[in-house]
């Protein structure tokens, strides 16, 4: 049974326990994966819906699983008894209906060990709801499917998790209180900030910022001018969970000499193994090409890396090799930019120094920059137009943004 990005990271985020109840269940499919894969030991699936009911006992059925999954109908968790269930699995519909939902069911979702939920909606009023009734958020992903990005949040009661941690000094963070950012994108997402994560800010951004145009261009009337507020505010919202603006704390970097913690330098036959391991992983590479084999490794090292002048240049933080940078001649008019990291350096806004250096470096040579990305590839789009990058079009495929010296 082939399972969407959505379903997989839902599964993901349960842990092993005895049964699970899925509230909403509509196929059957989540239980079906958890027993199948020996993550609930039973489940019971449930559904308001006398149709999604019947699909989900044929799903079972297929599985031979009807002796360890239980289907009832029924509206939300009143088909459960308090202590039922150890885990609870809401998914596919809206925050304010969860939020109702687990009010209604309360004594039944306190009983319970964990929550996992996925709104549509209105993650905002969901972990209003979740600590106002004294859960906590453990774990949060974030999954893009069909061009909707999913939010899966993992949440406990603090009684529960209070005793867990009490016992265990490996146990997860506890969040005891949320800001307001907080409560609008997640502290573990803020806090982890997974790509698909500053992904999805990236087009909220871009979708608020054409929502308050379309808003200036309108009539200013009292209406109007109440939405261009709250517009802003939220615009003002995402963009501080973004990441800070970097201004001037640190002092300018020359492009080989760089003294700081993060520095670019040219390559040397020393970086063939992290070099390997950067280009082999599937994820590095998701927007550039399929992951290389060792000896494509070594072959791009010594034409790229090796050559005079480097095509591209080593980068490395506290000493170590974090990834490499490009610069070098696009045309006879700019310099092409651009960098490839390690998973670990995204979401630390290392991006953004390196394109500072390398801005630095290629202005004061005189040359336009150029950066080139995949249409998918929304974080460096998002970075190109933080640095002033105007998009001029497509190039074989890829889009591409200029940033133009200063015409004396």
């Amino acid at each position: 049974m082939a399972l969407s990005e959505r379903l997989r990271a839902i599964i993901s985020m349960v842990p092993r326990n005895k049964c699970t109840a899925d509230i909403g269940t509509d196929h059957g499919f989540v239980p079906v994966s958890l027993v199948t894969e020996g993550i609930a030991e039973r489940a019971i699936a449930s559904d308001i819906g006398k149709g999604p009911l019947l699909r989900a006992e044929e799903h079972i059925r297929r599985a031979g699983l009807e002796d360890r999954i239980e289907c009832r109908l029924g509206d939300g968790l009143s088909v459960l008894s308090p202590g039922e269930a150890e885990v609870l699995v809401i998914a596919g519909m809206g925050g304010m209906l969860m939020v109702r939902i687990l009010e209604e069911g309360l004594d039944v979702a306190k009983s319970a060990r964990t929550l996992i939920l996925s709104p549509h909606r209105d993650a905002y009023e969901l972990r209003k709801f979740l600590f106002g009734q004294g859960f906590s958020i453990t774990g949060e992903t974030m999954v893009q499917e069909d061009g909707k990005y999913y939010t899966v949040i993992r949440a406990e009661h603090h009684e529960e998790t209070a005793a867990e941690n009490a016992l265990s000094p490996d146990a997860e963070r506890i969040e005891t209180s949320l800001s307001e950012e907080e409560l609008h994108f997640g502290p573990v997402l803020l806090r982890e900030r997974p790509a698909v994560f500053l992904e999805y800010l990236e087009d909220l951004e871009q979708k608020l910022e054409a929502e308050i145009r379309h808003l200036e261009a309108q009539k200013q009337s009292e209406q109007v001018l109440r939405a261009l507020k709250e517009k802003r505010e939220e615009l003002a919202y995402v963009r501080k969970a973004a990441g800070p603006e970097e201004t001037g704390t640190r002092e300018k970097q020359s492009f080989e000499d760089a003294s700081d913690a993060l520095k670019i330098r040219r390559m040397t036959e020393d970086d063939l193994e992290p070099l390997s391991a950067l280009l082999a992983d599937p994820e590095v590479m998701r927007y550039l090409e399929a992951p290389y084999r060792r000896e494509q490794t070594e072959a791009f090292l010594h034409r790229a890396g090796l050559s005079d002048p480097p095509l591209v240049y080593a980068a490395e933080e506290g000493g170590c090799f974090i990834g490499y940078v490009i610069f070098h001649d696009y045309d006879e008019e700019s310099m092409e930019i651009g960098w490839v990291l390690q998973k670990d350096c995204w979401g630390r806004r290392i991006a953004f120094r390196l394109t500072e250096m390398l801005i630095e470096k290629g202005l004061s040579l005189g040359k336009d920059l150029v950066v080139e990305c995949d249409p998918e590839q929304v974080a460096t789009a998002r970075i190109a137009r933080k640095y002033g990058f105007t998009e001029e079009g497509m190039r074989d495929g890829l889009r591409v943004f200029r940033l133009k010296r200063l015409q004396v």
